[in-house]
């Protein structure tokens, strides 16, 4: 897919290369805070999981949101859809059903990562245990 450019020359990625790059983001700020990255984008016909990682004993499945500046996002959880947040809740289930036989210590955070037209580093919100 071809990038578009704005009227100011500044080129438009689609929403999938947004949420690569906010995922990518996502894994480098995780990375840099001490956690092991397990898998990625680990799909099945019910849906994907964007991380897994382990800090310490936890096991941990992170959902990543991409928003821009322009979405007024007052908490991080109203980036993810309720029937979403019910959805990884199952995605989690079938990993460790599938990879563990005695179920770890587990957590499913949330990142989101916040694009502002005005700055090229985006905005990290990390929301640890958030459903």
């Amino acid at each position: 897919m071809a990038k578009q450019t704005g009227p100011t020359g500044q080129q438009y990625c689609g929403r999938k290369q947004t949420g690569q790059r906010a995922e990518q983001l996502a894994k480098e700020y995780l990375l840099q805070k001490g956690y092991q990255i397990l898998d990625t984008n680990r799909r099945n016909r019910y849906g994907e999981l964007d991380i897994v990682a382990r800090l310490g004993d936890m096991l941990i499945f992170v959902e990543v949101r991409a928003k821009s500046s322009a979405t007024q996002i007052v908490h991080v959880l109203e980036a993810i859809p309720r029937t979403k947040q019910i959805q990884v809740r199952k995605l989690v289930e079938l990993y460790l059903a599938q990879h563990f036989n005695v179920i770890p210590a587990v957590r499913i955070d949330a990142v989101l990562v916040q694009y502002d037209s005005s700055s090229e580093t985006p905005t990290i919100i990390h929301l640890e245990n958030a459903f």
